[in-house]
C-alpha cells in the first residue's frame, strides 16, 4: 500500500529543510565530490512542446515544474519531492519547492497548487545563496531545476543534477545534466515522461497523478520483452516422476546415483522406487495425501522421494535437524497421513502420526516382483509441500505444483544439460534440492549424493566434488565463498566443473571467487526466485572472471515465466527505477496450506495476463514477492 495520504490534495510550499534525494535513475554511485562536467539532451517532437511554447513564461514554469514533480514522484513514490524553479525575473532568484503528492491527487489540483506557490514566491526575498549546499557534494534541497534558457549554466554553485527548460529556437525541450551521473538514455526517457505529463496536465486535468501512462511505446516494448521468458512446451506428462521413468526406460544401465555407499543404475532406482510406491499405495487412502519424509541424505532418501511421488502422494520433508518447535509446527500444519522415517529417526516421531520405517519397507519391497505404478499424477497436482523457516512467525507451507518443477528442470536441462554428474548437497527441506535431483534424474545424468558429513564440512565437500569429478553444483553464495577461500588459485582437481549455480542470497563476486574461476573452467550462474515460485530468473557469467560485475544482476526470466517490476498501483515501473517484484506465468505455487488469508494477499491475479500474446501459457496467478528490484 502506498504510504501517502488518502483523499488529499497536493501540498506545495517553499522547502524549509533538506529532503531525501529524489532524482533520475543513477548510472553510477554518486561521487563524494561534485563533478562539473555537463551534457545536453533534447526532445523536439512532441505535442507537449508546442503547447508549452504557446504559454507565458510563468505558466510554462508552472506546467514544467508540475510535470517534473509528477515524474519524480512516479520514479520514487516519495512522500515529498524537492524541486528547484528559477523565477522569471532579473534578480536571478531560485525557489526550492517541497511538493507532497498522493497517487489520487488530480493533475489539475497539482498544477493549481504549483502555480499558486510560484506566484506567492515572487514576493519572497530569499536569494540563491539560500539553496547553496554547505559541504555536500550535491544539493540537499532539490536535484532538478526548472528554468528558462537564460538560466542554463547560471547556477553552478547549486550543485544540482539537471536543469530543464524549453528552448525557443529551435523549439525543443532540453536538459543540461551531470555528465557522470546519468546515462543519456535515462535523460532522454525523462524528457519523454515529462512531456507526457505536460500533455496530461493540459488535456485531462481531472485525471489522477498515479494513473498517467507516461511510458513511451518503445520503453513499454522493452519492458514487455524483458519481463517475459520464452514460451516452451512442457513435457507430457508434466510430472517429474513420469519424466524420470521415461529416462529410466531410455538409459536403464546408466548410473543414476553415486555416493560413498555405492551406486545405483536407472533400472535399479526405478524398480526400487516402484516397489516402495506399491507398498505405500496400499496404505494411503487416496491420492494427493501428504506423506512426511524423515530420511537422512543418501541414496535411500532419493528412493523414498521417488516412491512417495509415484504412489500419488505429496512428499513433505521433515528434517530431523530442524528445531523441535519448527518440526512440531510443520507436522501439525501438514496434516500428514504417514511419516516415512529411518529406524534411527523413527522414535522422534512416535505418537504424532502413523510411522512407516523405511528400512522395513525397502526390505519387504525387495521381495516383490517387478511392479509399475503408472506414469504418475497429472500436472495440476502437487510435487511437494515445503515450509518456510518461520523466522517471522509460524512456518508457512508452500504447496508447489508439478508443472512448476517440470518447467524448471526442462529449462535447466536446455541451459546446462545433465549429461555427466551433478552434486546433490542441499537439504530436502529446501527447494533447490528438488532442482538438483530432477534436473539430473529426468534426463539421464548421474546424481552424486553427498552424505551429512560431506555436506557440513566445506573442505570434505571439496574433496568429494573432486574425487567424483562432479561437473555441476548448486550452492548458496556463502558456501561458494567458503569453497573459493579454501581453494585459492589451486583448482586443478576441480577441472571437471562446468557449471556452478548459486541462489538463495545476493551474489557478490569477491576476489576469492575471481581467483577460483580464473583457475577453474566453469561458468558461474546466478539464479533468483523465492520458495513460492522456485527459480524465476537466471544470469550466466562467462569469460574472464576478472571482468565480472561485483554484484551480478538476477538476469532474465526462465521459460514460461513472467517477472514484473511494479509500482504500488501495479503499473510497470520506468526503466532504471525501483519497484516490487511480482512473478507470474507457470511459476507460482498453489498457495500456503491452511492459510487462505495470506494466500489471497500474496498470490494475486496476474495484472498483465494475456498481454504478451495468445501463444503464451495461461498465467493463472502471480506472486507478490515483497522485495524491491531496479
Amino acid at each position: 500500500m502506498f504510504p501517502g495520504r488518502a483523499n488529499s490534495t497536493p501540498r506545495v510550499s517553499v522547502c524549509r529543510a533538506p529532503l531525501g534525494e529524489v532524482t533520475l535513475p543513477l548510472a553510477v554511485a554518486r561521487p563524494r565530490s561534485h563533478w562539473s562536467g555537463r551534457h545536453h539532451v533534447q526532445l523536439d517532437d512532441h505535442s507537449a512542446i508546442r503547447s508549452l511554447a504557446s504559454m507565458s513564461l510563468a505558466e510554462r514554469l508552472a506546467a514544467l515544474a508540475s510535470a517534473a514533480a509528477a515524474v519524480l514522484f512516479r520514479y520514487s513514490w516519495s512522500e515529498a519531492i524537492g524541486l528547484g524553479v528559477a523565477l522569471e525575473d532579473a534578480t536571478g532568484r531560485v525557489i526550492g519547492l517541497e511538493i507532497a503528492l498522493s497517487p489520487t491527487d488530480t493533475l489539475g489540483a497539482l498544477l493549481t497548487a504549483v502555480r499558486a506557490c510560484l506566484a506567492s514566491a515572487q514576493h519572497d526575498p530569499m536569494p540563491v545563496s539560500r539553496w547553496i549546499p554547505n559541504d555536500e557534494a550535491h544539493n540537499p534541497y532539490f536535484s532538478v531545476l526548472v528554468g528558462a534558457p537564460t538560466d542554463v549554466g547560471r547556477y553552478p554553485e547549486l550543485r544540482h543534477d539537471l536543469t530543464l527548460w524549453l528552448e525557443p529556437s529551435p523549439l525543443a525541450l532540453r536538459t543540461e545534466h551531470h555528465s557522470r551521473l546519468f546515462e543519456r538514455t535515462s535523460v532522454e526517457r525523462f524528457l519523454v515522461h515529462v512531456a507526457h505529463y505536460v500533455d496530461a496536465l493540459l488535456r485531462t486535468p481531472a485525471g489522477a497523478v498515479g494513473d498517467v501512462d507516461f511510458l513511451s511505446l518503445a520503453e513499454a516494448a522493452i519492458l514487455m520483452q524483458a519481463e517475459s521468458g520464452d514460451a516452451a512446451p512442457l513435457p507430457e506428462p508434466a510430472a517429474v516422476q513420469a519424466m524420470f521413468a521415461i529416462a529410466a526406460r531410455a538409459t536403464p544401465t546408466a548410473t543414476a546415483l553415486v555416493s560413498s555407499e555405492g551406486s545405483m543404475s536407472y533400472l535399479e532406482l526405478d524398480r526400487s522406487s516402484d516397489r516402495l510406491a506399491a507398498l505405500l499405495a496400499a496404505r494411503i487412502a487416496a491420492p494427493g495425501v501428504r506423506v512426511g519424509l524423515a530420511v537422512r541424505p543418501g541414496m535411500h532418501q532419493i528412493v523414498a522421494l521417488l516412491g512417495v511421488l509415484k504412489s500419488g502422494a505429496t512428499p513433505v520433508p521433515v528434517d530431523s535437524s530442524f528445531p523441535r518447535r519448527r518440526l512440531t509446527d510443520i507436522i501439525e500444519q501438514a496434516d500428514l497421513a504417514l511419516i516415512i522415517a529411518e529406524s534411527a529417526l523413527a522414535e522422534r516421531y512416535d505418537g504424532t502420526h502413523p510411522i512407516a520405517r523405511l528400512d522395513d519397507l525397502l526390505m519387504v519391497g525387495a521381495q516383490l516382483d517387478a511392479v509399475s505404478v503408472g506414469p504418475g499424477r497429472p500436472p495440476a497436482d502437487l510435487v511437494y509441500l515445503l515450509f518456510t523457516s518461520g523466522s517471522t512467525g509460524v512456518p508457512k507451507g508452500i504447496a508447489m505444483r508439478q508443472s512448476t518443477l517440470a518447467n524448471l528442470v526442462s529449462w535447466q536441462h536446455r541451459c546446462t544439460p545433465a549429461t555427466r554428474r551433478t552434486l546433490n548437497r542441499s537439504s530436502l527441506g529446501f527447494d533447490v534440492s528438488f532442482q538438483e535431483i530432477f534436473s539430473t534424474l529426468c534426463f539421464g545424468g548421474t546424481l552424486v549424493v553427498a552424505d551429512e558429513r560431506e555436506r557440513q564440512d566445506v573442505s570434505t565437500l571439496r574433496s568429494f566434488i573432486a574425487a567424483h569429478r562432479v561437473d555441476r553444483i548448486f550452492l548458496p553464495p556463502v558456501a561458494l565463498q567458503q569453497l573459493a577461500e579454501i581453494s585459492g588459485s589451486d583448482a586443478q582437481d576441480l577441472a571437471a566443473l562446468r557449471h556452478v549455480i548459486v541462489a538463495g542470497d545476493a551474489l557478490h563476486v569477491t576476489p576469492a571467487i575471481v581467483r577460483l574461476f580464473r583457475a577453474c573452467p566453469a561458468s558461474l550462474i546466478n539464479q533468483y526466485g523465492p520458495t513460492e515460485t522456485h527459480v524465476a530468473t537466471s544470469y550466466a557469467l562467462d569469460g574472464s572472471s576478472m571482468r565480472w560485475p561485483l554484484r551480478p544482476p538476477i538476469g532474465r526470466p526462465i521459460s514460461n515465466a513472467k517477472v514484473y517490476v511494479l509500482d504500488p498501483l501495479d503499473h510497470r515501473c520506468a526503466l532504471g527505477t525501483v519497484g516490487e517484484i511480482c512473478i507470474g506465468g507457470m511459476l507460482p505455487a498453489r498457495g500456503y496450506v491452511n492459510q487462505p488469508e495470506q494466500t489471497a494477499e500474496r498470490f494475486v491475479a496476474d495484472p498483465y495476463a494475456g498481454a504478451h500474446g495468445a501463444s503464451e501459457p495461461t498465467a493463472c496467478s502471480s506472486f507478490s514477492v515483497g522485495a524491491m528490484l531496479k
